[in-house]
């Protein structure tokens, strides 16, 4: 049975499945929708008018029946379920009945979902989610060229790989990291103004997409490779000013992005990743306006204290 400690969203209620089990997120409104839909007005005593008026148009012919279904069908989800919105109604029928499939969004964080009504030999079956739910992030206009950021999260965790810390330049840099890293939790589609994605809804009873725009600073440069004998050197000028220099010897690119980190941590977060030329060292910053990194290299050791231990 379940209790207080597991449920995980603020959304939830109990389930109609059985008794201690709990409805949470995106299950507990579609449940919601599900009984405002099967429900016959006058039913509920203590709510009189709680319901749909489905039920009134049930023995109508179908070419009748099928428009104000719909209507019945929008009236009473807009007026007992105001956390989503609907947004198209397909239907299709059959000997045994008429079939709909209401397509919904929620209206505050863009997730789409359908729910599966069929009407047959007078009773109202709902068949919960058909499968596949529809998440989408909106791309915010971008006048000022600021950097993209996109969080996708299920059953209240972000899903890995997590995005580059400083984000992406541009819409397609950011489609590509979905595409390569997120391609394998459903079938992804780059709109003009949004990015969708159709999910498999086995286990997910929350999920989110949200792309906004980067309020911090971003640099970037290239650590290069150097020789065994040859040791980094780091010169820093932050908003026109020389910083003070790290004094440490640095022979890797680990003691060099642990010692940015270390020393010069409180300009903002420093990365490391390699790439073709040696390693795209990253600066992300929201005090840091304007930066400038000289790197270079020197000889281990002072060369004529060694050239003269080697020779004499």
């Amino acid at each position: 049975m379940s209790t207080l400690a597991d449920i995980r969203s603020s959304v939830w209620g109990f389930s109609i499945a059985g008794f201690g089990v709990i409805a949470e997120g995106l299950a507990a409104i579609r449940q919601n929708i599900e009984i405002i839909l099967k429900t016959t007005k006058g039913t509920d005593p203590l709510r009189p008018f709680f319901g749909s008026d489905l039920y009134l148009h049930i023995d109508k012919p179908v070419t009748k029946a099928v428009p104000l279904m719909k209507r019945a069908i929008l009236e009473a989800v807009a007026e007992w379920e105001t956390r989503v919105k609907i947004v198209s109604i397909d239907h299709s029928t059959t000997i045994a009945g008429v079939s709909f499939n209401i397509n919904y969004i929620l209206a505050d964080k863009g997730l789409m979902d359908t729910l599966l009504l069929s009407i047959q030999n007078n009773q109202i079956v709902t068949g919960g989610q058909t499968g596949t739910l529809i998440v989408q992030g909106v791309i915010p206009v971008n006048p000022n060229s600021l950097r993209y950021l996109i969080d996708f999260v299920i059953n209240g965790a972000s899903v890995k790989p997590l995005q580059p810390v400083d984000g992406f330049a541009t819409v397609n840099e950011m489609f590509g990291f979905i595409q390569n890293g997120w391609g394998t939790y459903g079938r992804w589609t780059l709109l003009n103004d949004r990015v969708v994605c159709y999910l498999d809804a086995t286990d997910i009873k929350t999920v989110s997409l949200n792309i906004s725009l980067s309020t911090s600073y971003s640099y970037r440069w290239t650590l290069p490779v150097i020789g065994m004998d040859e040791v980094y050197t780091l010169f820093f000028n932050a908003n026109g000013k020389d910083v003070p220099q790290i004094n440490a010897v640095l022979e890797t690119p680990g003691q060099v992005i642990q010692a940015l980190n270390d020393v010069w941590a409180q300009y903002g977060i420093w990365t490391l990743t390699p790439e073709s030329a040696g390693y795209r060292l990253t600066l992300v910053s929201s005090t840091v306006k304007a930066a400038f990194l000289d790197i270079g290299n020197d000889f281990k050791g002072d060369f004529n204290t060694d050239f003269n231990t080697d020779f004499n």
